[in-house]
């Protein structure tokens, strides 16, 4: 911890020091600090039983820093080092401040008619990874569910970075472009053991396809992600992938006024993978052919639970400039089911309501509220959250 510490200090002195003999259009540094006071309420109501309640008050740190390098036009190094800011984290004298790591360290080459990149790349949703992100958070019982899609996204889980390379290219230029890229990394690195024949076991592998178009007032966005291999059995040499897409679009007609909606549904199964163990025991039996008892180790395969989940989810926001800030509402719904199970799906509901205000160009306030809903059709419990907190943030 203190290494890493201390080698986050040395960088930031580091790099502010040459910066300061460099100039301005080669080294752009940028960084922001956050402080979030959060009081939660829940409520949990079981069917035909009394309402729960539970009141709880903390704090939440986020923050980073990061520069970006540009030596050529071409050319682009950027590093970010931070906590885990999209999603901030919990205070305490145990975690305060907070191990900071990289949130990324990529470099960029563009020459105009393609570009490539590698690294810790900035990768965020556009429909498809929110689901996505929650299959890989939320396992249990060897099911990959889309639990709470609506409350947690990709952002939470990444601070929208994440390992990888990418390859892109712009399709039509002028005052609507259309543009590609593909990205590509390793989810789960898997060994094979050298065997005769050879037992395949293939890594999980993530590709996402990028397509976004943009006007001078839109922009849509397309996402398709594929994870190859999300589960594999290698004692049968099958596996079973995860597919997720999904769409982003926003509209800003005037400064003052902006609108945004997103959807997307995924979906993964073990339908090929399954079962999901096989084990040897000792077993005695009577061999017919010698009349004698015999002992040997037997396979005993144990089938794993049949699932096929589906994710659904969707989402609305608006933000409007409203005295000297801005006030954004957001309502989001997502839905989680095992299609193999009947009664199995939960919704999820979130409500989002926030009011930004710049006291400076780099100090700024919120007052943010947000309402949770969750239901349970299986056994018809529900669920309920209220947030709201104060957010303290400054920038450069």
């Amino acid at each position: 911890m203190e290494c890493v510490r201390s080698t986050f200090v040395v960088m930031v002195v580091a790099l502010t020091a040459w910066s300061a003999d460099t100039t301005s259009k080669i080294v752009e540094q940028y960084g922001m600090a956050q402080y979030r006071l959060r009081v939660k309420a829940t409520f949990e109501t079981p069917a035909g039983g009394d309402t729960k309640t539970g009141w709880n008050y903390y704090n939440q740190i986020g923050y980073y820093y990061g520069v970006k390098i540009t030596p050529v036009q071409a050319f682009l190094l950027q590093v970010q080092i931070g906590d885990n800011w999209y999603a901030t984290e919990t205070v305490s004298w145990k975690t305060t401040p907070a191990a900071p790591r990289f949130n990324l360290a990529f470099a960029k080459w563009d020459p105009g008619f393609f570009n490539l990149s590698g690294g810790i790349l900035p990768i965020q949703n556009n429909g498809a990874l929110d689901l996505l992100s929650r299959s890989s958070v939320c396992e249990d019982n060897a099911y990959h569910t889309y639990a709470k899609a609506a409350y947690l996204g990709w952002g939470d889980a990444t601070s929208n970075g994440l390992a990888g390379a990418r390859l892109g290219a712009p399709v039509v230029k002028g005052d609507v472009s259309l543009s590609a890229s593909l990205f590509s990394t390793v989810i789960e690195s898997r060994q094979s053991t050298p065997a005769s024949p050879s037992k395949p076991n293939p890594s999980s592998v993530l590709t996402v396809l990028d397509v976004p178009c943009v006007g001078k007032t839109f922009s849509v966005t397309g996402q398709v992600a594929a994870l190859f291999n999300r589960n594999f059995n290698a004692n049968t040499g099958k596996g079973d992938h995860e597919i997720s897409g999904g769409v982003l679009a926003t509209w800003q007609p005037v400064p003052e006024f902006s609108l945004l909606a997103d959807a997307g549904a995924a979906t993964v199964n073990n339908g090929s993978s399954g079962p999901a163990t096989v084990t040897t025991a000792p077993q005695t039996f009577l061999d017919t052919a010698t009349g004698l008892q015999v002992t040997r180790n037997v396979a005993d395969t144990a089938d794993a639970p049949a699932y096929r989940q589906l994710g659904v989810l969707a989402g609305i926001g608006a933000s409007v400039k409203a005295g000297p800030g801005k006030i954004a509402g957001a309502f989001r719904y997502s839905l989680d089911e095992n299609l193999a199970v009947a009664g199995s799906d939960v919704s999820y509901f979130l409500l989002d309501l926030k009011y930004g205000w710049d006291l400076t160009p780099n100090v700024s306030i919120m007052p943010r509220v947000r309402g949770y809903y969750t239901y349970y059709r299986s056994d018809a419990r529900s669920e309920a959250e209220i947030r709201p907190e104060i957010i303290l943030t400054g920038k450069f």
